[in-house]
């Protein structure tokens, strides 16, 4: 296991008294020796709160200044910051995130069947600074990827799956809707581009692709 901590019952990893880990939805890994980054989502601990919509999105440097790679983890992550992922009413499930990791920092999606004030999609840069966050879809299942070099963002909404151009400003995107494909998978949590551009869906055990067109 990639966290060196004790694990309690509510999905909390602690070491000497340290909260270093819990149990998560998603994960997004990016880059190779001393830059390679883990970027996922703390779900329980004193940061974490259920009640008023807290769940850190946080941040593992396990590359190393010597190009290794650590393959367990004993301290506080690298840094945390709060991301809104529920609205004021308190019903959603915190389940179901997707992370693209990038050069740039990560993309965080999130489940939401209606169309609120919670953000479906957020970009969060290397230093831990919320650059960016969209509210304006249902995102059924919270499944989200990017292309390879960061111009194109795809994720779920109800029916389809929706394609966005990225534009930067430095660190900070915009995204401009470009295409729409309609599918017949319900609750896609998760999407994934292979090396050719192919899209893929996958929804629980069933999953579908599209060609790099």
């Amino acid at each position: 296991q990639f966290f060196n901590g004790t694990y309690d019952s509510d999905g909390l990893y602690t070491n000497n008294g340290k909260e270093i880990g819990s149990s998560t939805s998603g994960v997004g890994v990016y880059g190779a020796g001393k830059d390679a980054v883990l970027y996922t989502m703390m779900e329980d601990g004193s940061n974490a709160n259920f009640n008023s919509g807290i769940q850190p999105i946080v941040k593992y440097q396990i590359g190393q200044e010597n190009g290794t790679v650590l393959k367990q983890w004993s301290d506080e992550p690298t840094w945390w910051v709060n991301y809104p992922a529920k609205a004021a009413d308190k019903s959603y499930n915190f389940g179901n995130n997707d992370f693209a990791a990038t050069a740039k920092g990560v993309w965080v999606s999130q489940n939401k069947s209606n169309i609120d004030d919670r953000p479906e999609i957020a970009f969060v840069d290397k230093t831990g600074t919320i650059q960016f966050m969209q509210n304006s879809n249902k995102c059924l299942g919270g499944g989200m990827t990017v292309n390879a070099d960061n111009t194109v963002l795809y994720i779920v909404e109800d029916s389809k799956i929706l394609e966005y151009a990225i534009a930067w400003n430095e660190n900070t995107p915009s995204l401009t809707l470009s295409k729409s494909y309609p599918i017949s998978l319900a609750n896609v949590s998760t999407l994934s581009m292979d090396y050719a551009g192919n899209l893929i869906a996958c929804a629980g055990t069933t999953y579908g692709t599209t060609d790099n067109n």
